[in-house]
Order: C-alpha cells, then structure tokens, then sequence
C-alpha cells in the first residue's frame, strides 16, 4: 500500500469512527463530565481541576485528528479526481 492508499483508507477509517454513534457518545459523556469536574471543583482543587481540564483537551485532539485525516483523504481524492479530469 503506498502513502496515498495508506492516507485515503486512513480517513476512511476515522470517518467511520466519527459517524459511530457509540463512539460519538462516549465522547460526549466523557467530554462533559471532564468539563463538569472542572467547573464542580473547589477553588483549592487546582491539581484536580488541571487533570480534568487536560483529559477533555485529550478527547477534543483524538476528534480533532480523526477529522484531520478526514480532511487529508477528501483533499487527496478531490486532488486526482482534479487530476484525472484534466487529462482527459
């Protein structure tokens, strides 16, 4: 498979996952009670309120790179369809 395959069947792998509804849920839940911890800790729980803060940062760049390869595999696509139109 060459780097091209390897981009394509990636963005086709994560836009699947992105369209899971399972996966979809359990990133909103996981999501929101990050969020909820942040904003349900007492001011002196800044360790807690840090740790919280940085798993929802995490989630939010596992979805931010699975629609990255997305974008990668629609942009490499839509190049050789360009491509292929052109030289016929």
């Amino acid at each position: 498979m060459n780097n091209d395959q390897q981009i394509i069947q990636q963005g086709i792998d994560a836009e699947t996952l992105l369209n899971n509804s399972t996966f979809v849920a359990v990133m909103n839940v996981l999501s929101q009670q990050h969020i909820a911890a942040v904003f349900g800790s007492k001011p002196n729980e800044q360790e807690t309120r840090e740790w919280h803060y940085s798993q929802a940062r995490a989630l939010d760049s596992i979805v931010a790179t699975l629609n990255q390869w997305v974008a990668a595999k629609d942009q490499l696509i839509f190049e050789r369809e360009t491509r292929d139109f052109n030289e016929e």
